[in-house]
């Protein structure tokens, strides 16, 4: 805090009232903000990946037939 920030003003005060209106990336606020972890379980990732293959393989093959 340089001189001209205003706390030297209030070095002889008793109290001190004040709000803090943003904390950053580690308030309460933006620690729950972060995407929720899948619910979907390895093997249902693994199944989609495979359909999604096959289903390519489908369309590739009937468009070359």
């Amino acid at each position: 805090m340089g001189e001209d920030s205003g706390w030297r003003r209030l070095r002889n005060t008793a109290y001190v009232y004040g709000v803090v209106i943003f904390t950053g990336h580690d308030s309460k606020v933006m620690q729950n903000a972060t995407t929720s972890p899948s619910k979907r379980s390895r093997i249902e990732k693994q199944m989609d990946k495979i359909i999604y293959i096959l289903f390519s393989f489908l369309l590739l093959n009937y468009f070359n037939n």
